[in-house]
């Protein structure tokens, strides 16, 4: 009999934590697991509808379960139809209302902590941290999130499952890569600095850095160009703001795009601006693509981007989008095609789709 895991998450836009959801039912051993996702929100939904293509179950309440209440009601309501052996949380709201949802029944609680938990506002962090007991198992996805999930929850074993990727995906053809250059007016002359980013509102991405170091980049060679993908509530305003930089000719704000492969495939630098991550699966993306990566030296981005050897980091104290150009011109002006290599072998070794997703169905295993 095949064990059944019901995978509960607030939305499924095209985020980190739902991409790997995605990721992780393409290559689930589905001779054993029968595996179910739960939305707890109407929208956004892409990452779901993908799945459904894909052949999952997959659930989104009518009109959502936006109050605790309801999300409580519709999490237990589904465990006990579909009669599910365990019950696995992503993100702080929705894990915590799994755990609460799941009190008295004949299941197991897992909960994958996909970002710093000492980073959540206030009332989200205490929802998580009340009903962190309620659980019997915690994976956590970079070195730095189970540092801090051991410290604070010491009575708890955190079992570390870095986030992966499935490199296949991100190699294509030359042939395909230059015609997709071309379908975007880029010449080959043109040096495109890319990234990959939500913009929604908040501290972490730091958008507004980005485009800062991309005037002062373009400044330094007009050869340059900048594609920034992904989509939120502040993008107008981002739009704005590069156009009141000057940069509205060089500056493709592609928006949501259903499969970013190929853009990494033609972007010759990846730009990151987050000033900090749980994990950051872009920057394994840009590895696996053979994109040389640049980032911030900041809690949870340094643990995957070792300075000189994978990537290279820039300061974030100062005036930071002065760093972050700077080391990007130091990369123009210097390829080095060994730390490329580093990267795609950190990506075989460590940060394989295929072989994380093993080590967590060897957690649900280790549980029944």
């Amino acid at each position: 009999m095949k064990i059944k895991v019901l995978h509960v998450i607030k939305a499924s836009g095209r985020g980190g934590a739902e991409v790997l959801l995605r990721e992780g039912y393409r290559l689930a051993d589905k001779n054993r697991f029968e595996l179910h996702y739960l939305q707890l929100s109407p929208e956004p939904r892409e990452i779901f509808d993908d799945m459904r293509e894909m052949g999952a179950y997959t659930s989104v309440p009518e009109h959502g379960a936006q109050h605790i209440g309801a999300a409580v009601s519709s999490i237990r309501t589904y465990v006990r139809t579909h009669a599910i052996d365990i019950v696995h949380g992503h993100l702080p709201v929705s894990g915590s209302l799994a755990r609460i949802a799941c009190l008295g029944l004949p299941v197991k609680v897992v909960y994958t902590e996909h970002n710093l938990s000492n980073r959540y506002k206030l009332p989200t962090r205490i929802l998580n941290d009340l009903s962190w007991w309620a659980q019997d198992a915690v994976i956590a996805i970079s070195d730095t999130v189970e540092h801090i999930s051991a410290r604070k929850f010491p009575k708890k074993v955190v079992h570390k499952v870095y986030n992966g990727v499935d490199e296949d995906k991100f190699t294509l053809p030359g042939s395909q890569r230059e015609a997709f250059r071309e379908e975007l007016g880029y010449t080959a002359s043109d040096f495109i600095i890319g990234t990959v980013s939500s913009l929604r509102r908040s501290d972490q991405k730091r958008i507004d850095i980005w485009l800062r170091a991309c005037r002062k980049l373009y400044d330094q060679n007009s050869r340059f160009r900048f594609i920034l993908v992904g989509d939120g509530e502040l993008r107008p305003e981002y739009e704005q703001m590069a156009a009141s930089l000057g940069l509205a000719d060089v500056v493709h704000f592609a928006g949501k795009v259903r499969a970013a492969e190929q853009y990494y495939q033609i972007f010759d630098l990846f730009m990151f601006s987050s000033s900090y991550e749980g994990f950051g699966i872009v920057m394994i993306e840009a590895f696996a693509a053979g994109v040389p990566v640049v980032a911030f030296n900041a809690e949870g981005i340094r643990t995957i981007v070792k300075h000189g050897y994978n990537g290279w980091l820039a300061a974030f104290d100062g005036v930071p989008e002065d760093n972050l150009a700077e080391i990007v011109m130091s990369v123009y002006n210097k390829p080095n095609q060994q730390i490329k290599e580093n990267a795609a072998n950190d990506v075989r070794t460590t940060y394989s789709m295929a072989a994380n997703q093993k080590k967590l169905e060897e957690v649900y295993l280790r549980l029944l």
